[in-house]
């Protein structure tokens, strides 16, 4: 029996029907073994760059005795996909840089998809104008609080010739209910008054005081 953790949980939660869905960066392979186990899905490719990853996916998926319906490619990134291959991508588990990487070489395949669910683990903001720029647009974005840190998780699509338009806010802190996210952005406002303190005490003149008074600005404009 796979167990998910809350973030996993999350990402599962939000995949979609299909007949074949793509997991990039499949680590241990559990969430394609718990789509097609519920149901969610025919058929799954679990792939990842590394060998081992990979073997430890295998071994899980045997055990599930998913060999069958679950094919394990050595692929960096989309690379060993074809366009329409998969409905569905699942990108989570690493950085922005990392997740914006894969999705422009695999443009041909992560364009065709009809959905796409990713978890960026950094860089959030310089992602979501990518996400923008390259035509993406989040249908639904969910915080997820797991083992102490602060994740999204994001279902996006991709429509030809149409860009998405984020305000600020956005950018930095998602499209989801800011209700959602009250008690994390308490505690990013706290750590940026205490910055603004130091700076304000230490370093008058520095730079990085008028980019913490603009973030500042940005959460106490949005009445939660």
């Amino acid at each position: 029996m796979i167990t998910l953790s809350k973030r996993l949980q999350t990402i599962a939660s939000r995949i979609p029907e299909c007949d074949a869905l793509c997991d990039v960066g499949c680590d241990h392979g559990y969430l394609p073994i718990w789509a097609v186990s519920e149901g969610v899905c025919d058929h799954a490719y679990a792939l990842d760059v590394r060998k081992g990853p990979l073997d430890r996916a295998k071994k899980n998926v045997e055990e599930a005795g998913l060999l069958d319906r679950i094919t394990l490619r050595l692929s960096d990134g989309l690379e060993k996909m074809s366009p329409g291959e998969a409905q569905v991508i699942i990108i989570s588990g690493m950085g922005g840089p990392l997740v914006e990487g894969i999705l422009t070489r695999g443009a041909a395949v992560a364009k065709k998809a009809q959905s796409l669910v990713l978890s960026p683990q950094s860089h959030l903001y310089e992602f979501r104008i990518f996400l923008s720029e390259q035509g993406y647009h989040i249908i639904d974005e969910t915080p997820v609080f797991d083992d102490g840190k602060h994740y999204y998780v994001m279902t996006v699509e991709y429509r030809e010739g149409e860009h998405m338009v984020l305000d600020e806010f956005q950018l930095r802190y998602g499209t989801c209910d800011p209700a959602l996210i009250k008690d994390f952005l308490a505690l990013e406002k706290k750590r940026l008054l205490s910055i603004r303190e130091n700076l304000i005490k230490n370093s008058p003149g520095d730079e990085r005081l008028f980019e913490i008074e603009k973030e500042l600005i940005v959460i106490d404009d949005r009445d939660i």
